[in-house]
């Protein structure tokens, strides 16, 4: 199954190059594993029709230690460790946008982090993805970028 998940995710990804795709497919699948393993500290959703893969979310526990990978966090008011499940991966075949699959995913995230007694879901977003999560009662947060000499 994670085969037929990873070649999802890589062809809803336009025009980002070939190598890029392929790197990107390699930490998909690194996470995956990692989740797989440590069932109690995330989630992974998929939606099928038939046999064929529509739609997947990847989601993880933040621990303190995890803090540093991301950016977008404030670090001047860090979260407590295990306070929040951070979205890492959500997609929808192209052919199935629009039927609410994306929301289905989202649904279960924000139960699974019910479950866990969780604040609630993080993510990190840019584009035209920001509309769906907004629309599905996300709001943004604080963003950061830096440059370093």
């Amino acid at each position: 199954m994670i085969p037929d998940i990873l070649d999802l995710v890589a062809g809803t990804m336009g025009s980002s190059t070939q190598a890029y795709i392929e790197e990107y497919r390699k930490i998909l699948e690194e996470k995956m594993r990692y989740y797989l393993e440590y069932k109690d500290k995330s989630a992974q959703y998929v939606i099928l029709d038939g046999e064929r893969i529509i739609g997947f979310a990847l989601a993880g526990v933040i621990d303190e230690k995890e803090l540093d990978k991301y950016y977008f966090i404030d670090r001047s008011n860090p979260r407590e460790p295990l306070s929040w499940i951070m979205l890492g991966q959500i997609t929808v075949d192209a052919d199935y946008r629009g039927k609410r699959i994306g929301s289905m995913l989202l649904d279960k995230i924000e139960q699974r982090a019910r479950e866990m007694n969780l604040k609630g879901v993080y993510t990190g977003t840019r584009g035209n993805i920001r509309l769906f999560y907004e629309k599905n009662g996300f709001v943004i947060d604080k963003v950061y970028l830096k440059k370093t000499n």
